[in-house]
């Protein structure tokens, strides 16, 4: 019998963590890392993202400018859990100041697709299991363009902003071919 590896939602002393646990116990950064390079197959997933607005971060410190952020030609970056990648981001744009009443200003948004990997896997069930909803940003500000490094995903508690967030998740079934012409299945 295999044990079941999950996101957990583990709350000490006030602090809010989210390990990968297997029959009760934390898995350690090797096993976490052998599942990020375990490939495993998977219909393909998407993630609507919302990763910033012009909202004083929680930590403290200035609201990130928007304006300043260069989206032509920029790489796209990856998706994170546990500074490992599970995924990239596909498309990036900025919508303007009143696109969502829970945010301040303009707002970074994109969509996401996740790797066929275990740890993608295992992410994705947090994600659908409501734990893993939150979004925080690395972004590499210099004093005429901010650039966007790395999203991570984590629980709620730990977005950089308050509203940073996984807006919407998604399955395709993938394109099946039939006599010369693709079809999407499902």
């Amino acid at each position: 019998m295999t044990a079941t590896v999950a996101v957990e939602r583990w709350v000490i002393e006030d602090l809010v963590y989210t390990p990968i646990v297997s029959d009760g116990r934390a898995l350690g950064p090797e096993a976490v890392e052998r599942l990020a390079e375990t490939p495993q197959p998977a219909p393909l997933r998407r993630l609507h993202l919302q990763m910033a607005d012009e909202s004083a971060p929680r930590g403290g410190g200035p609201p990130l400018c928007l304006a300043r952020v260069q989206l032509a030609g920029a790489r796209l970056p990856a998706v994170t859990f546990a500074d490992l990648e599970i995924g990239r981001l596909e498309r990036l744009w900025i919508a303007p100041p009143g696109s969502d009443p829970a945010t301040t200003g303009r707002v970074l948004g994109g969509i996401a697709r996740l790797h066929e990997t275990a740890l993608a896997d295992v992410v994705w069930r947090g994600i659908e299991a409501g734990l893993l909803r939150g979004i925080s940003i690395r972004a590499f500000v210099a004093p005429d363009a901010t650039a966007l490094v790395a999203v991570r995903l984590g629980p709620r508690e730990e977005s950089c902003l308050a509203g940073a967030r996984v807006v919407h998740s998604w399955t395709e079934s993938p394109p099946v071919a039939l006599g010369g012409h693709l079809v999407v299945a499902g």
